[in-house]
């Protein structure tokens, strides 16, 4: 009887995930400033709001993720979306999906790199969640900042 609980135990955490595993962050990418300033970002469950709804363009969804202490924030907004690979605007104002982003920039100030271009991917996409991947460059005042290897995965809240 001892043996079987152990197996059953055993069989049923083959599938477990640490917290510390990257793939349980919903919101993480790799922020780079072109002066340096690099943040691995990766945002908790906590840390994170999946939200969908309807905006002046269409259906909408908002993926951001601030970092408790506001040592970075991340936000996509992604308009229309459905499964595939579609652009990120350049454009300023809400005329297509975009991305924009904060980290710390000289000591303990921060910048803001607002709409850039870059690419994202919708993996998977249902009434409740998304999953997918992106890359980013935004553009701040004095610098500009990629974003490389995004990804989230996520349920709405």
């Amino acid at each position: 009887m001892g043996r079987l609980i152990i197996i059953a135990l055993f069989i049923s955490c083959i599938g477990c995930k640490k917290a510390t595993d990257p793939d349980n962050y919903p919101l993480q990418a790799t922020m780079k400033t072109s002066s340096g300033k690099s943040v691995q970002a990766k945002f908790l469950e906590t840390e994170t709001k999946f939200g969908k709804g309807l905006s002046t363009q269409g259906d909408e969804i908002i993926v951001s993720g601030i970092k408790e202490g506001g040592e970075y924030s991340l936000t996509l907004v992604i308009i229309r979306p459905k499964v595939g690979t579609q652009d990120l605007s350049n454009v300023l104002g809400w005329n297509g999906s975009n991305c924009n982003a904060q980290i710390p920039y000289s000591g303990d100030s921060f910048s803001t790199w607002g709409i850039g271009s870059g690419k994202i991917t919708i993996e998977a996409l249902t009434d409740n969640s998304v999953k997918g991947s992106f890359n980013a460059v935004c553009i701040g005042t004095n610098d500009t900042l990629r974003i490389t290897e995004g990804r989230f995965d996520g349920k709405f809240d």
